[in-house]
């Protein structure tokens, strides 16, 4: 009979795909970062306050958005080795020269 119990019409319920279970969608792979190992699998700890100072002095000697562009991209080189060879804490970036403009 077509009526519920309540009086309304009774709709047939529509049958859906079933989902993929999460389980057979492969992960993505992993990457694990340098200074996670380091630090036992952790949050990476934050820059070091003298590689943010060795920045601004980077920049800071740029008059032109060009000079900057390439001041910006060799400095980001140099940080990027640091991080790979794991030395992104132990540099002194105090006494590291600055990117010529």
């Amino acid at each position: 009979h077509q009526y519920g119990q309540y009086g309304g019409r009774q709709q047939q319920q529509q049958q859906l795909p079933v989902p993929i279970a999460a389980a057979a969608v492969p992960p993505p792979p992993s990457q694990p970062a340098a200074s996670s190992s380091a630090t036992g699998g952790g949050p990476p700890p934050p820059p070091p306050e003298s590689m943010k100072r060795f920045v601004h002095r980077c920049l800071a000697q740029c008059t032109t958005d060009v000079q900057r562009k390439q001041v910006q991209s060799a400095v980001e080189t140099i940080i990027s080795d640091r991080i790979r060879e794991g030395t992104l804490h132990t540099t002194d970036w105090d006494r590291l020269p600055c990117v010529a403009a």
